[in-house]
């Protein structure tokens, strides 16, 4: 049921108190300038949708608090007038950044392995897009434009409008495919507000390594499909903990949610939702007050230094970045690798009034090191060393590079809407920008 203003016209007499009391404030005396607090710092203090006047003088808030009184008491009249309303969803994430998901991920379940981190906030970017998010019941056309909007697809990086928060990418799973997923786990990608995904380096050519394997994976989504049950045919394992799939693996067993048929790993708590491809991960995440993901210092150092108002997506590696001709491209010329060794890196995407923004963090042992890879960020990025058809270096505009102690960073304005995955294909194929001498 969907409440509008005329549900209000049986407390017309309140609100003729409400209309008075907000014109009386409106006409007081304010004191001079000079004689008033500051006037954005009370309204810091305030709902962004008070009037001007809110905070301007010393009655004010008097007679604004009266009036808002007032109005409380019309929609309690008004609420039980229309009976029971469903509360509202919010899609306001429950903290200040995705990067705070990387507290969700024990340290005992990555260990010192190489790892990929990929993080998106779905409910930030459709917020940026101006949509509605689907459901199970909209259209295949509504789903589709959500999805190419929040990819890329459809959206001018180059204005406010450009937004870019592509799903994780793991080899393990289908996300697009939402009737799979509810099918078999009773959630899908429409219920997930923000997810955090950990996998191992998954670099074209390089090995994977334990905990992870080929097929492995581990990550906590919030949202909707952190809360309820899952369905009664999962296996029980005890403990909050349940099964989708048998325990060999078997890729007759193959489906959009587990691709190469393995077993996957789920339980529920506080809100959230955790997933993984071992029994042993997912216990760890309800049972371990240990170090998280977090605690890296140099996962840290790279979140914190691509973290902006409006992120919308993140990715974030450590990993043996040191050039092997035998393992990366060998036709990248080694006169042209960045000199001094990083350990860990970020890619951050994120809106601000100037279109599309991607944040990309290089940590280094030293602020020695990140000094002299600052003066070759620039070189690289405007000629990456990628294969021929691979890059578009006249599609990013380098904005700017700087250091902040052991951290470079490089500012990056994509101009097309392909060019938004540009940065993450560079880091995908090793190009110069991700690889050192």
């Amino acid at each position: 049921m969907t409440p509008t203003r005329n549900d209000l016209d049986d407390h017309d007499d309140l609100r003729e108190l409400s209309r008075r009391l907000h014109d009386l404030a409106d006409r007081w005396e304010v004191p001079a300038p000079s004689e008033r607090p500051d006037p954005a710092a009370a309204r810091r203090r305030l709902p962004a949708w008070l009037p001007d006047w809110v905070g301007a003088g010393a009655m004010v808030p008097v007679l604004a608090g009266l009036a808002l009184v007032v109005l409380a008491i019309v929609a309690s009249a008004w609420l039980a007038d229309l009976g029971d309303i469903p509360d509202p969803v919010d899609d306001t994430p429950a903290s200040s950044s995705i990067l705070d998901l990387l507290g969700e991920v024990p340290a005992e379940v990555v260990g010192d392995s190489p790892i990929d981190v990929q993080l998106t906030d779905l409910a930030t970017a459709t917020r940026l897009a101006g949509m509605d998010r689907p459901t199970s019941d909209s259209s295949d056309d509504e789903y589709t434009a959500w999805l190419e909007r929040l990819s890329g697809i459809e959206s001018d990086p180059g204005t406010g409008d450009g937004v870019f928060a592509p799903f994780p990418t793991g080899a393990s799973a289908n996300w697009s495919d939402v009737a799979p997923w509810e099918d078999e786990l009773g959630w899908s990608i429409l219920d997930v507000d923000r997810i955090v995904e950990v996998t191992a380096q998954s670099v074209l050519g390089r090995s994977f390594v334990p905990p992870f394997g080929l097929d492995g994976r581990f990550g906590v989504v919030t949202g909707p499909a952190g809360q309820g049950d899952f369905p009664a045919d999962l296996e029980d394992l005890g403990g909050g903990v349940v099964q989708a799939g048998d325990d060999a693996s078997s890729l007759a067993d193959s489906t959009p949610v587990r691709l190469q048929g393995s077993p996957l790993f789920l339980s529920r708590a506080d809100g959230r939702l955790a997933y993984g491809s071992t029994e042993a991960m997912v216990r760890s995440w309800r049972d371990s007050t240990d170090s998280t993901l977090a605690d890296d210092p140099d996962v840290a150092a790279a979140a914190a230094a691509v973290t902006t108002p409006d992120l919308t997506a993140a990715r974030l590696e450590r990993a043996d970045f040191a050039w092997d001709p035998e393992l990366d491209n060998p036709d990248i010329d080694p006169t042209e690798l960045l000199p001094a060794p990083f350990d860990a890196i970020a890619l951050g995407w994120s809106r601000d009034d100037q279109g599309l923004l991607v944040t990309v963090a290089y940590v280094h042992e030293s602020a020695e090191d990140a000094n002299r890879n600052a003066e070759e960020l620039q070189r690289v990025w405007s000629s990456p060393g990628m294969p021929e058809g691979m890059a578009s270096p006249d599609s990013l505009t380098i904005e700017s590079v700087a250091t902040d102690g052991r951290v470079a960073t490089v500012r990056i304005r994509p101009t097309t809407p392909e060019s938004s995955y540009q940065p993450e294909l560079y880091l995908n194929l090793r190009g110069l920008p991700f690889v050192h001498a």
